[in-house]
Parts: C-alpha cells; sequence; structure tokens
C-alpha cells in the first residue's frame, strides 16, 4: 500500500457519494505511486531472467530514458503511464511471473516489450526524436493510450520505429508503415484510437490496447471499431451525457473527470452483463453496445462507483483478512465473497440514486424501488461485519446515513408492489439454486407423504450453500420489458406483467408457481413455494425418484405448510462453514 493521502472526512465524503475534484483528483494520483513501484519490480524481475530482453533492449535501460524523460516532461509520461491499460499490462505481466509452472507462451520479451511500446508513446505524444525496437505481435505494434500499426509481414517478431519531427517510421521485414506528426490521424497501416464526445465528456473507444479486456489470459488483438458503431456510441454518448448533466451536473463532472477510455464488450449476450471495471485499469470500462442514453448513463454511474471505490483501495485499506463469508446480492447470481459485495453495494448505491433522479418515469420509478430495496437489505448487512477496518466502517456508515431517507420516499403503490414481487422472485429463485435443506428433513418429508402421515415437524436450520444451478429469475426483466417504452404509465401496468409472467411459467417452476399463487392471495401456497423452494423442489424430486410420480404441487405444498417468515427473505451470509441459521 501507498501512504494514504485521505482524511477520515475524505472518506466519509466518498461514501456518502461525493463528487467533490480534489478528492477525485487524489483517488487518480494514488495510482501513480504504487504503479511505478510494480513496474520497477517488474523491470528488475525481468531482467534478472537470462535471455529475457532479447531482440530487445533490456528493459532497465527502457525504464532509464522513462525517467529521464519524466524529468523534462512530466505530463506526458504520467498521461501513459497512468492510461488504463498499462495497469492491466502490469497485471498481467506480473500473474505471468509469479505463474507456477512457468509460462512460456509467448516469450517473455514479447510480453515484457510492451514497456518499449510504452517508451515509443511517450515519444510519439512529447514529439521526441527516438530509435527503438519494439515487439510484434499478431502482426501489429500498440503504443498505449495512442494507436496501433498494423504490420504487413506475418513473421515478423518487432519493429524498428524512428520517432522525428516530421513523423514516426515503423519498419517491418522491410514494409514499413508511417504516423503522420499529428498521431491522432488516420495514414495507410495507422490507426489512432477513437475519441468519442465533444463538449463535457470526451472519452477513447478503446478497442485497439491488447490489455483493454478483462480475460483470464490478458491479451486481446487489437481490432477497428465499424463506422456505425462509432456513429452508435457518439450519439449515445451525447445522450447520456445530456442525461446526466441534467440530474447531477457535479457528478456528471466527476464522471468526465474519472472515466478515460471504454472499452466495447462484445460478449454481453454470453456474459450477461453490460459493463464491469477492473481495479487494474483505473479510469477505463467495458461496456456492452448500448441501447439508449438513460441505460447508459445509468451503466456510467455504475462503473463511475467500481472506479471510485478501486481508486480508494489503492490508498486505504477498508477490509481486513477474508473470513470465507459468501453473500446474497442482487446484481449477481452466484454467492458472493465481501469484497465484491463492498464493491457491489457501492456501486448500487450510486444506481440507485441515478435512478431517484429519474423518478420522473415509471421506468425511474420501478428500478429505485428496486434497488434501494435490494442494495440497502445487502448494506445492512455489511455494515456490521467483523471484517471491516475502522477506516472501512466510516465508509460504509457514510453510505447507510446517505442511503437510509431513500427507504421512506414514496413511489406509486403499483410500481411498489412490482418492485417488492421482483425481489421475492430473485431471492427465491437464489435460494432455490443455492441453498440445499437438510438431507434427513428432505428424507423425513418424503417418506411421510408417500406413506400418507401427516406433515413432520418443519425444520429451519441446518441449510447449506451447494450451488447446483443457475438462478432461472424472469420477474424483473419481464417489467423492463414493459417500462422500456418511456411513455408506459403504471395505470395496468402490473395486469399487464403478471399477465405476460403467467404465460411463461411450467408446471415445474416452483418460484414462479409461487409468485402466481401470491397474486391469486393462495397465502400459505405462496409461503412455501416462495421462502422454501428448495425445501418444495428437493423433496418433489426424492418423491418421484422414489414413486415414478412427482406429487400434484398445489396439493403438496399445502401440506407441507412452513411456517411464517416475513414477506422478503432475509439475505444470506454465510461463513467459511456454509450453514445459514
Amino acid at each position: 500500500m501507498t501512504e494514504a493521502v485521505l482524511s477520515l472526512d475524505d472518506v466519509r465524503d466518498l461514501g456518502s457519494g461525493s463528487d467533490d475534484p480534489r478528492l477525485l483528483a487524489l483517488l487518480r494520483d494514488g495510482q501513480w505511486g504504487g504503479r511505478i513501484l510494480l513496474i520497477q519490480r517488474i523491470v528488475h524481475a525481468v531482467d534478472a531472467v537470462p535471455g529475457s530482453a532479447e531482440p530487445l533492449r533490456p528493459l532497465t535501460e527502457v525504464w532509464d530514458e522513462l525517467v529521464a524523460i519524466h524529468d523534462a516532461h512530466p505530463d506526458v509520461v504520467r498521461s501513459v503511464l497512468l492510461y488504463p491499460q498499462v495497469g492491466r499490462w502490469i497485471g498481467a505481466l506480473l500473474r505471468r511471473l509469479n505463474a507456477v509452472p512457468p509460462v512460456s507462451v509467448p516469450p517473455l520479451w514479447i510480453e515484457a516489450g510492451h514497456l518499449h511500446c510504452i517508451l515509443a508513446a511517450v515519444a510519439v505524444k512529447a514529439g521526441l526524436s527516438l530509435t527503438i525496437r519494439v515487439p510484434v505481435r499478431e502482426r501489429t505494434v500498440v503504443l498505449p493510450g495512442v494507436g496501433f500499426v498494423e504490420v504487413s509481414s506475418d513473421s515478423a517478431q518487432y519493429a524498428h520505429m524512428v520517432v522525428a519531427d516530421d513523423g514516426t517510421r515503423v519498419e517491418a521485414d522491410g514494409a514499413v508503415v508511417r504516423i503522420p506528426r499529428t498521431s491522432t490521424d488516420e495514414a495507410s497501416g495507422w490507426h489512432p484510437l477513437t475519441t468519442l464526445g465533444e463538449t463535457g465528456m470526451r472519452v477513447y473507444l478503446d478497442s485497439q490496447d491488447p490489455f483493454r479486456a478483462i480475460v483470464p489470459a490478458g491479451y486481446s488483438r487489437p481490432a477497428l471499431p465499424a463506422k456505425e458503431d462509432i456513429d452508435h456510441w457518439q450519439d449515445l454518448l451525447g445522450g447520456a451525457w445530456t442525461v446526466l448533466t441534467r440530474a447531477d451536473p457535479a457528478q456528471a463532472a466527476g464522471i468526465a473527470h474519472t472515466i478515460s477510455a471504454v472499452v466495447p464488450w462484445f460478449e454481453r449476450e454470453e456474459s450477461g452483463y453490460t459493463s464491469a471495471t477492473s481495479e487494474e485499469s483505473f479510469g477505463s470500462i467495458m461496456l456492452s453496445r448500448p441501447v439508449d442514453p438513460q441505460l447508459l448513463a445509468a451503466d456510467l454511474v455504475h462503473e463511475y462507483h467500481h472506479t471510485k471505490l478501486s481508486g480508494l483501495l489503492t490508498l486505504l485499506d477498508l477490509l481486513s483478512e477474508d473470513r470465507g463469508a459468501v453473500f446474497y446480492t442482487a446484481w449477481r447470481n452466484e454467492p458472493r465473497p465481501i469484497h465484491g459485495v463492498l464493491h457491489g453495494v457501492f456501486a448500487f448505491f450510486g444506481v440507485t440514486g441515478f435512478w431517484r433522479r429519474q423518478a420522473n418515469t415509471a421506468r425511474g420509478q420501478f428500478e429505485f424501488a428496486y434497488w434501494r430495496r435490494q442494495t440497502w437489505d445487502v448494506l445492512d448487512k455489511l455494515r456490521v461485519r467483523p471484517e471491516l477496518t475502522p477506516v472501512g466502517r466510516v465508509f460504509v456508515d457514510a453510505m447507510g446515513d446517505s442511503m437510509g431517507p431513500w427507504l421512506d420516499e414514496a413511489v406509486p403503490e403499483a410500481v411498489e408492489t412490482l418492485a417488492r414481487d421482483a425481489i421475492l422472485e430473485h431471492r427465491a429463485a437464489w435460494r432455490l439454486a443455492h441453498v440445499r435443506p437438510p438431507d434427513d428433513f428432505v428424507w423425513s418429508l418424503a417418506d411421510a407423504w408417500i406413506r400418507g402421515h401427516e406433515q413432520p415437524t418443519f425444520v429451519e436450520s441446518g441449510y447449506r450453500i451447494q450451488s447446483r444451478d443457475v438462478v432461472r429469475s424472469r420477474y424483473a426483466a419481464l417489467v423492463r420489458s414493459f417500462l422500456a417504452d418511456a411513455t408506459v404509465s403504471s395505470s395496468g401496468l402490473r395486469t399487464n406483467v403478471n399477465e405476460a409472467h403467467v404465460r411463461s411459467v411450467d408446471d415445474r417452476d416452483v418460484v414462479g408457481i409461487g409468485l402466481i399463487a401470491r397474486h391469486l392471495g393462495h397465502h400459505s401456497a405462496a409461503r412455501a413455494l416462495l421462502h422454501y423452494p428448495d425445501v418444495v423442489q428437493a423433496a418433489s424430486d426424492l418423491i418421484q425418484a422414489r414413486t415414478g410420480q412427482a406429487p400434484p404441487m398445489t396439493e403438496f405444498v399445502r401440506w407441507i405448510s412452513p411456517p411464517a417468515r416475513p414477506d422478503l427473505l432475509p439475505i444470506y451470509v454465510t461463513e467459511s462453514d456454509p450453514a445459514i441459521p
């Protein structure tokens, strides 16, 4: 850790959602010291490996030249070394150096030689003279934060680069590409980074940097966005900026100050997520192709909060040792460790605040009602966790102090009911996927049903986290599909959603049937299906396995008759021994 430069009052302000430019500058500047130390560690580790530099210059020489340039051009050197994806390169290379067994592909000099590309990028941006060899990977030479060169040779492993007053010459296997003196200009074989935005917020649309993506391998081949994609991003970013500035000008300015690169995320359909941030690449966010300006604005707020917290965690420890606890959260379908929970709570604290400022539409009202309850309930569990350091407790309590009053703010009753139903359904679906009732209790239920006996005493302890399925939750998505029309009102909305929900449920959908039962006023059946779907499913499966026939769902859930519980299922938190009390 670097020495903290933040006071407790600063931490409290950040936890409450402050967009103070002074605090944001401290978070960004806090990346510098740690990044320099890590690069120095890489330089020493790589140069200690025999033959690691061939056919390039030793990293020590390159690093010494960067240090010397920093004395005369500090802003240029800082802008390149603090370019977000440089942090991802550092992380990927450190993981490689620490890997057991050692990684041999690609050769170490190619991956470590990215430092040579960093030096070349500095020279191009500062207008300095430089002659250097740089690595070629998959026929490309990348200058971080500047652009990339396409090399025509399939066999070239490195290129000769000469930076001069009149431009830059890159030669590989006899083929030459020239980078214009104004490096933002296109040229044959040269592709500068695409810039989005005109006023207020300007970001790179970075599909080029090889370390831009959050992928296990670390490396992704540079790619060029299609013109129609650039136009789409440009239009929607402009619309999102309008949404942000109208709702909260201070937050909009904070986002513009903090986010410098957007990485297109083409794998959205497979991943299920629309945005992501890495703690290693402060200022860069991954986003899938935006659908509309308001949702893009919400994603920017979300990832902005992740970025702020990542910056804070570079400077201060908010958590002590990990005790192995895992949590239910509404934003991820798998049980989450406490570090991820802290990040998620802060991000959705920001998202909740965004939708609170958009509550003049049914969509804004629903998202506000949904996320304030889901976020608050997890926050309420987080704030009492022993893993929080004293500083972490200040940060989390500040979130709670800011968010608490939002729980009492009114939204239309029909929308509030939809949000509550969506919360119930997701928590029940999560429980069905991840919670396992005690085996002897399930056996006793099945045995009693088969023998025609009364239901045995209902067991409420000894349940465990043991994931065996994906979370099959669809109700919130149904609501959102109706709310995508900005002109929709809350009048009749619940009826339309519930009718669509009924059509989507089959006779083995325990949670879906439970929600229908709730809507029909069948409270005992709804309680069994929504509060204990894991019990219903496990016992029903065992009965079918023993008799060849599943029990009739309606009759079976009336027979189970579990004890009454609060309407909303509690937030699950389990320790390293994952038993649920």
